[in-house]
C-alpha cells in the first residue's frame, strides 16, 4: 500500500495542513527567513506525523470530515514544523551534506544560520500549539520535545562507542523517534475529545510504529542507494553512529573481526 492510498481519506485535511505550514514560514517579513523558508518548503517530506494526528482524531471520532476545525489542522501542522526543525538541527550535528535529494541547509548556508533558522521554525510550531488553547496539547508536545532532546543528546554523546549495549540504542530510539510518533497519535486523540485508555492505546501504537520506522531507517542507511535515500548512503556510519545493524554485526563477530 502506498502513502497516497493511506492519506486518501484525509486528503482535504492534509491540504489544509500544508497551507498552514506554508503560511507559518512565508508569513515572515525578513528576506533571509523567506529565502530559507522557500528552500525548506521546496522539498517536503512524507508528512507522516501530521497524518498520524489526523488519522487518530478521525479514528476516535469514528466519522469523516473535520469537526474539530482549526485546532486539528494547526496541531497537525505544529508537529510537522517541530519535525522539520529537528531535521535542520540533526543535519548540523551530523555534518550532513544532503537532505531530500538536495543540499542540506547547513551545507548551503552554514551551521550558524541553520541552527538559528531551526530555532525559528520551532518557535512557529509553538505559536500554533499555543493557538490551540489546549493545556493537554501543550503539555504533550512539551514533554515530547524534552524526550527528543534527551534522546539526541544521548545519541551524540555515544557516537563511536562500539561497546554500547543494545538497551542503550533502544533507549535512544524510544526518546528520539518513538516518543514523537506516540505523541502524534495522542494529540489526535486529545483533539478528538477522548482520553484515558483510548489515548494510551493509540499512543502505544504510535510508539511501536516509531520504533519500527527508525530501525528500518537505520537498515536503509546501510542497504539503500543515495537516490532512494535522498541523502548520502552510509551517513550514520560516517557520523560515527552505532545503530542496531552495526551492534548486531559486532555481537556476532569474532574477537579478531571486532578488532
Amino acid at each position: 500500500m502506498k502513502l497516497e492510498e493511506i492519506y486518501g481519506p484525509i486528503a482535504g485535511e492534509m491540504g489544509e495542513v500544508e497551507e498552514v505550514i506554508s503560511g507559518s514560514i512565508r508569513g515572515a517579513r525578513d528576506a533571509t527567513i523567506l529565502e530559507l523558508g522557500e528552500y525548506l518548503l521546496s522539498s517536503p517530506g512524507k508528512r507522516t506525523r501530521p497524518a498520524l494526528v489526523i488519522l487518530c482524531e478521525r479514528a476516535v471520532r469514528g466519522g469523516g470530515g473535520n469537526e474539530n476545525g482549526r485546532a486539528l489542522i494547526e496541531t497537525a501542522a505544529a508537529v510537522e514544523l517541530v519535525h522539520m526543525s529537528s531535521l535542520i538541527h540533526d543535519d548540523v550535528l551530523d555534518g550532513a551534506e544532503m537532505r531530500h535529494g538536495k543540499a542540506s541547509m547547513n551545507s548551503k548556508w552554514g551551521d550558524d544560520v541553520s541552527i538559528a533558522f531551526g530555532d525559528y521554525v520551532y518557535a512557529k510550531a509553538f505559536e500554533l500549539i499555543g493557538a490551540s488553547g489546549s493545556r493537554e496539547v501543550f503539555v504533550c508536545m512539551s514533554e515530547t520535545i524534552r524526550l527528543m532532546c534527551e534522546g539526541e543528546l544521548g545519541h551524540v554523546c555515544r557516537r563511536g562507542k562500539i561497546d554500547m549495549v543494545r538497551e542503550d540504542y533502544i533507549g535512544m530510539l524510544e526518546k528520539k523517534t518513538a516518543s514523537f510518533f506516540g505523541a502524534c497519535c495522542e494529540l489526535g486523540v486529545i483533539v478528538g475529545g477522548h482520553k484515558g485508555e483510548v489515548r494510551r492505546m493509540l499512543g502505544e501504537f504510535g510508539f511501536n510504529l516509531g520504533m519500527a520506522f527508525q530501525i528500518a531507517d537505520d537498515c536503509r542507511d546501510l542497504m539503500c542507494e543515495e537516490e532512494s535515500l535522498g541523502k548520502k548512503a552510509g551517513q550514520d556510519v560516517l557520523a560515527g553512529d552505532v545503530t542496531l545493524p552495526v551492534l548486531l554485526l559486532f555481537e556476532s563477530a569474532g574477537e579478531a573481526e571486532r578488532a
